[in-house]
């Protein structure tokens, strides 16, 4: 090397100058890409991939972090994709398949892809019936008159869920509430529904598995597609979303989803009939309080007895006023029987002895009740069948 031209030495070398030496450290030179992911991928996890480390010209595995675009989401066939970016740690990789945040192997472990891979801009959705989910917005959406309708996956995830509508259409999309369509553009959800699709999805960071519920609105003569392109995963078959040949029935397991059929159309008025009478009878009662009870103060026995007027009789006057003398209904008991004065001529009177009766039931109500508990310890003890 000519020395004059030298900038250090390298080796005990001399270096032209303007040369650079190679990088110390070969995992930070691999070009970052966008792709998709077949598995369930999360936020941390990362691949090995072979890189040339130009000082010794050996082939090393580098660590390629991987970060979700959108979240992972099922295929109608029970895969799981995941669209994300894949770029370069700058470290070695720890071991020969996918690792999460702290390191340890993931298990099961996805297919790893083949990089360096080709940039993918516009991942194919994952579409249902009336609706698509976009992996690389992360929105789901619905096509009608050449108008996308789109709600995102922060608002559709949110505690209210959210809708998006114009014209003579909307999507709206919740998972833990489905909020109904503006009254303005869908004055009658329950008949101008046209798809609900439902999105079996897993948080990015923790794994949590998540249902995201997407339901399509059109007036009379607006159709709502989902608008699948060509290499798009969907939708799903009639028999595998729970319908039949001859048609499709969906929805209608709460009063914020109304049901979506198609093929007998005398059925499909039944079914959204049935459940919009449903969804009202629930709603009346939600806005009424309950009718009063016998135990909670409002009434009492006496309310049943109208007539003030007094017998003459201590005890009938309390039980026409609802005081029942219940003291007779246990062994110790006082006679319910009274005797009777009958006034006679001059003063005089002489007394009917009902109490006397008292002493005769006594001794049926001791005979009736041994007998009851005679056949009671024989049924204990299995001798009656």
């Amino acid at each position: 090397m000519n020395g004059s031209q030298s900038a250090f030495v390298m080796d005990g070398a001399a270096c032209p100058a303007g040369w650079t030496p190679p990088p110390s450290n070969p995992c930070s030179s691999i070009a970052p890409a966008n792709v998709y992911l077949t598995g369930k991928i999360l936020t941390g996890y990362s691949i090995p991939e072979n890189a040339t480390d130009p000082m010794t010209g050996g082939t090393v595995q580098c660590a390629m972090s991987v970060t979700p675009i959108g979240v992972p989401t099922m295929r109608s066939d029970g895969t799981w994709e995941t669209y994300g970016s894949v770029a370069p740690s700058g470290n070695l990789a720890s071991g020969s398949g996918w690792t999460d945040g702290n390191g340890a192997a993931v298990n099961p472990q996805p297919p790893i892809p083949t990089l360096p891979a080709t940039n993918v801009t516009a991942p194919p959705s994952v579409c249902s019936g009336s609706s698509c989910y976009n992996a690389g917005t992360n929105q789901y959406c619905g096509s009608a008159g050449g108008q996308q309708y789109c709600v995102s996956g922060a608002t559709a995830t949110s505690s209210t869920g959210g809708c998006t509508a114009s014209g003579s259409a909307a999507v709206c999309a919740g998972q833990a509430v489905i909020p109904p369509p503006p009254s303005a553009i869908i004055p009658d959800p329950s008949t101008q529904i046209q798809g609900s699709d439902k999105y079996t999805q897993a948080s990015p960071t923790t794994g949590a598995a998540m249902v995201v519920t997407v339901n399509a609105y059109g007036l009379p003569g607006t159709k709502v597609t989902s608008g699948q392109q060509s290499g798009d995963a969907g939708p799903a078959s009639a028999t595998s979303s729970g319908g039949s040949t001859n048609g499709t029935f969906g929805g209608g397991q709460d009063c914020q989803t109304p049901p979506v059929c198609s093929g007998d159309m005398v059925m499909c008025g039944a079914a959204r009939t049935q459940w919009a009478t449903t969804c009202q009878v629930h709603k009346d009662l939600a806005g009424t309080t309950a009718p009063p009870s016998l135990t909670d103060g409002a009434h009492t026995a006496a309310d049943v007895w109208s007539d003030g007027t007094s017998t003459g009789n201590s005890t009938a006057d309390a039980a026409n006023a609802g005081n029942y003398d219940l003291s007779g209904m246990g062994f110790a008991t006082a006679c319910p029987l009274h005797d009777m004065q009958v006034p006679l001529p001059g003063g005089r009177s002489f007394a009917i002895k009902f109490s006397a009766g008292c002493e005769v039931g006594g001794w049926l109500k001791a005979i009736i009740i041994a007998f009851a508990l005679f056949a009671a310890a024989r049924i204990t003890a299995g001798g009656v069948g």
